[in-house]
């Protein structure tokens, strides 16, 4: 079943605003794209959450750290 598409305004902060250009030009993807992956991606991990799941990251060397998102 496809959701027809939404329209909405949001306010950003100044961090906001930079860390969606610089994603946008990196990942050569448009703004909205970036905004539709990222609540994706928010959305994912707090269901895993939600279940229990914790989130980690391994750097190239083995070690892990846990990721908090407050």
């Amino acid at each position: 079943m496809a959701i027809d598409p939404s329209r909405i305004t949001v306010n950003l902060t100044d961090r906001s605003v930079t860390a969606l250009d610089t994603l946008a030009s990196v990942e050569e993807l448009s703004k909205t794209d970036v905004v539709n992956r990222a609540l994706q991606i928010y959305d994912f991990i707090v269901k895993q959450r939600v279940k229990g799941k914790d989130l980690l990251l391994r750097d190239a060397q083995g070690q892990i750290e846990l990721v908090q998102i407050v």
